[in-house]
């Protein structure tokens, strides 16, 4: 028996029950979902999915089979994967680092996420998630990004707040960074 994990990524309009439909093609197949990320960005539904499989390759074909299905009726786009690195069943970062939230709120323009991912790209940090919105409408409207980033911990902190003040005052926008430890519930 085979024993892998693959990914499983569906973009298309959004409208009702696709995470529904998808979730259940995998759930009568018996895989088991490990890892889910979905949004809608500008009117079009987007989700990755990493599931574990531990059977025949017929199983993967009826998956591929079901899928080729569920693309033309709900006219949706699916592409399946392997993972080829895979963290241990658990962790969601690595090891010798700790998890820091990075937040940047200010007036939208152009460059944003570009200027702080290669800042944090220079400094060799890793971005392990990020997600942005624009908040509210017309000229009032402001941009808002969270960043999940491993930092590790022989890292120097001040060097990075002096990086990301230069940022701040660039680009004209409130930044924050916290351990994620440190963050009350």
């Amino acid at each position: 028996m085979a024993n892998n994990h693959w990914i499983l990524t569906v973009t298309g309009e959004d409208h009702d029950g696709i995470i529904a439909e998808i979730t259940g093609i995998l759930f009568d197949l018996r895989f088991n979902l490990e890892d889910i990320s979905m949004t809608i960005l500008e009117g079009e539904f987007a989700m990755m999915v990493v599931f574990h499989e531990s059977g025949s390759s017929k199983k993967m074909a009826t998956l591929r089979a079901r899928l080729e299905k569920c693309e033309a009726r709900r006219r949706l786009n699916c592409f399946l994967k392997p993972v080829m690195a895979k963290l241990h069943r658990g962790d969601r970062q690595a090891r010798g680092t700790v998890k820091y939230l990075i937040t940047a709120i200010g007036r939208d323009r152009t460059g944003i996420v570009h200027q702080i991912s290669q800042a944090l790209a220079q400094q060799k940090l890793n971005i392990t998630d990020l997600n942005s919105k624009i908040l509210g409408y017309g000229s009032r409207c402001l941009y808002s990004m969270l960043l999940e980033v491993d930092i590790p911990l022989k890292f120097s902190m001040p060097k990075l707040e002096k990086i990301l003040q230069k940022l701040r005052k660039s680009l004209k926008i409130e930044i924050q960074i916290k351990p994620v430890e440190s963050i009350q519930l």
